[in-house]
């Protein structure tokens, strides 16, 4: 800053109010708000000290802006995970979730086990010195996770044999579904019942549900060999032969 003294001598500085600090003729501004700066001659042996002079100016709050990095996406059954951004301020950021199945606190997001979309928001809200930055949005793509199904070796039947129970696992610990692809069976629940001679195709299916896709179906086949089958025939009486019996 500038000031002149009519008399021609050095005028002094101070900061009488706000934000700012002074060293000789140099001031550095230390926050947002109004400085008043006096100007200052105290008079020599010639000179009375001059009235001092004040001048005032307004320090606006700062611009931010906030850098907020691409997520990668995950999958249903994933752990949580943090996020992070930093702001220019230098002041700490919050995170919020826009959208989406996830949930957060403070920076760690924990996903909800559910296939979809996650808007995550990283803001600042600003302080004394600064405005608040403009928030940023990063997504992310939750995907559903896949699933096998384990369906062992059926052994083969004769017709006539009892209902059987079939039995296959998916990995998700899913509930496995049957059903007869073809041959004379049929199935309720688990429950096998032949009807008849032949090869009977058995297939275990997995569905999914919001975590996970659909398994790939695997099926499984057995033979129903005839059964065996005797006569009963009771003994004849023996006849006499007479006129009349043929």
């Amino acid at each position: 800053v500038s000031a002149t003294a009519s008399s021609g001598l050095s005028p002094s500085f101070s900061i009488v109010s706000g934000p700012a600090t002074l060293s000789g003729n140099t001031v550095t501004l230390t926050g947002a708000g109004t400085v008043v700066v006096r100007a200052s001659q105290a008079g020599d042996a010639t000179y009375n000290a001059a009235t001092p002079v004040d001048q005032s100016f307004t320090v606006a709050k700062a611009s931010q802006a906030l850098t907020f990095g691409v997520l990668p996406n995950k999958a249903t059954t994933d752990p949580a995970f943090a996020v992070s951004a930093t702001a220019s301020s230098g002041l700490s950021v919050s995170f919020s979730i826009v959208s989406g199945p996830a949930s957060i606190l403070g920076n760690t997001i924990t996903l909800a086990g559910t296939a979809g979309t996650v808007v995550v928001r990283a803001a600042q809200a600003g302080d004394a010195n600064y405005n608040a930055a403009t928030p940023v949005d990063q997504s992310f793509t939750v995907g559903k996770v896949n699933q096998t199904v384990t369906f062992g070796v059926l052994g083969n039947k004769t017709f006539e044999d009892a209902p059987f129970t079939v039995s296959a696992t998916a990995s998700s610990s899913l509930p496995v579904s049957y059903s007869i692809v073809s041959g004379p069976a049929t199935v309720s629940g688990n429950n096998v019942t032949l009807t008849g001679a032949g090869t009977v195709v058995v297939r275990a299916a997995q569905a999914g549900d919001a975590t996970y896709n659909a398994a790939t179906p695997v099926d499984q086949s057995f033979t129903v060999a005839k059964a065996n089958q005797t006569l009963t025939f009771g003994a004849l009486a023996n006849k006499p032969f007479a006129y009349g019996d043929v």
